[in-house]
Parts: C-alpha cells; structure tokens; sequence
C-alpha cells in the first residue's frame, strides 16, 4: 500500500513537472507535497502495523494454539 501510493504520487507530480517545465518553484512544492504525503502514509502504516501486532496477534496465536494446548494437557 506504501509503495503504491508513493509511486502513484510520483508519477502525478512528474506530470505536473511536465506540464510546467519552466516553473522551478511548481516543482519545488510537487516534490514538497510529495514527501509530506509520503511521511504521513509511513506513519499510518506503521500505525496500523502497530495495532494489528499488538492487539490481534497475540489473540491470533492463542485461538491458533488453543488445540494444541487441549492435546498437550
């Protein structure tokens, strides 16, 4: 999902750039916007990670283990 988004957005702002070849400051704010959607995503990412290994993991394992400890015990 990371690696999708950010090369859809850069592939959107090269059109741009293409579009405005002669403005250096149209690019400069393409690549600012660029890096501040980039980093807003990681940090999505990294938060829903964050969640999904800390809450459902664990619940994962034990309902995956569950038969286990039953032929265990």
């Amino acid at each position: 999902m990371v690696w999708f988004t950010t090369v859809y957005l850069i592939v959107m702002s090269s059109k741009n750039v293409h579009e405005h070849t002669s403005s250096v400051s149209f690019v400069a704010i393409n690549l600012t916007k660029l890096l501040s959607f980039s980093v807003v995503i990681l940090f999505h990412e990294a938060t829903i990670i964050s969640f999904v290994y800390g809450s459902a993991l664990p619940l994962l394992l034990s309902w995956i283990l569950s038969p286990v400890k039953r032929y265990a015990i």
